[in-house]
């Protein structure tokens, strides 16, 4: 007979999707993160409101239109269609891989 072990949570739930931390690349400023491969999810945080953009290079940064991160605020995403790179702008923006 297989056993399977799932992550429960502190309140007795079945937790999906588990991932655990790899490496982190710290996005000082300005400056991007990467490069990811296709289907890579990534956790993003900042120390402070932040901005970031998905993009195909590692050149340019990211601006006030594109999405925000308020500050302390963990966000995990999918990298998918070519845009392997994360940049980042105001405050520093930690990305993770998580595998």
């Amino acid at each position: 007979m297989t056993s399977i072990f799932q992550a429960i949570d502190s309140n007795g739930h079945v937790v999906d999707n588990v991932f655990r931390p790899s490496t982190t690349t710290k996005i000082a400023t300005a400056g991007t993160a990467g490069p990811y491969s296709n289907n890579d999810v990534v956790r993003v945080v900042a120390d402070g409101d932040a901005w970031i953009v998905f993009q195909s290079t590692a050149a340019g940064t990211a601006c006030d239109s594109d999405t925000f991160i308020p500050a302390d605020h963990v966000e995990y995403f999918k990298i998918d269609g070519g845009y392997t790179y994360i940049a980042g702008t105001a405050n520093n923006v930690y990305c993770t891989l998580m595998v």
